[in-house]
Order: C-alpha cells, then sequence, then structure tokens
C-alpha cells in the first residue's frame, strides 16, 4: 500500500464509487472533498477524480468533475461509469448547504477520457447516493436511497441521449 498524492488542500475524502479502469494502466478515482472534523473546507465539497495512467506508480494532478461550492451545492457519493458511445458519465447526490437539503442528484459528461468535465445537469431524481448502471442500447438504471417522505431503495429506467 502507499498514499495516492491529492495536490488539494483537503484533510478528508470520500471514495464512494469503484475504480474506473479506462485502459490496463489509465484509471479513475472518483472522489469528493469533505470537510475535516474541525470544519476547515478550503477546497470546498466537490467531485473530484484522482488520475494515474501508469497502473498507480504516478498520479497526475486530480480532476475537478464537479464543484457548485461557491453557490454552496456539494457533491458527494460520486459514481463514474463508461458509456456506450464513449463518453463518461459522473452522477453525484447533491446538498445545497444554504437549506440544508438535498436535491435531485446531478450528472455530468466527459468526451475526453475524464481530462475535463461539463457543467453539472439535473436529473430530477431525488435521489441520494445515486448508482447507475449501464445497460446495452443506451439505456442507464439508476439505484438510489430517497430521504424525503418516500423513503427506501428506488430505482429509474431511462436512455442517455445526447446530454439528456
Amino acid at each position: 500500500p502507499r498514499p495516492i498524492p491529492t495536490r488539494l488542500d483537503c484533510d478528508a475524502y470520500e471514495i464512494a464509487g469503484p475504480v474506473v479502469p479506462l485502459t490496463q494502466s489509465h484509471w479513475l478515482i472518483p472522489s469528493a472533498t469533505w470537510p475535516a472534523w474541525d470544519g476547515r473546507n478550503p477546497e470546498g465539497c466537490k467531485a473530484v477524480a484522482f488520475v494515474t495512467r501508469d497502473e498507480g506508480v504516478s498520479w497526475d494532478a486530480p480532476v475537478t468533475v464537479m464543484d457548485g461550492w461557491a453557490d454552496r451545492l456539494a457533491y458527494y457519493e460520486q459514481k463514474l461509469v463508461g458509456l456506450d458511445d464513449g463518453r463518461l458519465m459522473a452522477v453525484c447526490w447533491t446538498v445545497d448547504y444554504r437549506t440544508k437539503k438535498s436535491l435531485a442528484a446531478r450528472y455530468a459528461f466527459s468526451d475526453d477520457q475524464g481530462r475535463t468535465f461539463g457543467k453539472p445537469l439535473d436529473t430530477r431524481i431525488p435521489g441520494e447516493t445515486t448508482t447507475p448502471i449501464v445497460l446495452p442500447g443506451g439505456e442507464v438504471f439508476c439505484v438510489y436511497r430517497r430521504g424525503d417522505e418516500q423513503r427506501g431503495p428506488w430505482g429509474e429506467l431511462g436512455r442517455v441521449e445526447g446530454e439528456r
């Protein structure tokens, strides 16, 4: 075992999804920055991905996947999947720190193997810990937990078309 250099000013990270191998040696690790126990949080609460191109021997600077901290939006429990069209899709539990409420899960695409991600888009899924499962033919099944009055595990089947 060896530490992964994060290059971020953060004391706590979350790893809520599996490592995403793009090739034998090029991997992404979806993560999120969290506040320290004392509340210190210079990076804000954002979704990032740690990147290696040599099977974990060295690590590039982390990629920002979703960052809404300027508007007090936090992105947690990121899941990252490869789509049939070659893009990557990240999905995050979204929390509004102003209202202290969960929002619908957000998603973002990368069409350059995780070097950059587009702006976060609203899934309209009232899900926390949303996990996308890619199915043949462009369909994605999302399983998630609801924290509102309709508690419990839920699932939704959808199709990814463009950025919708």
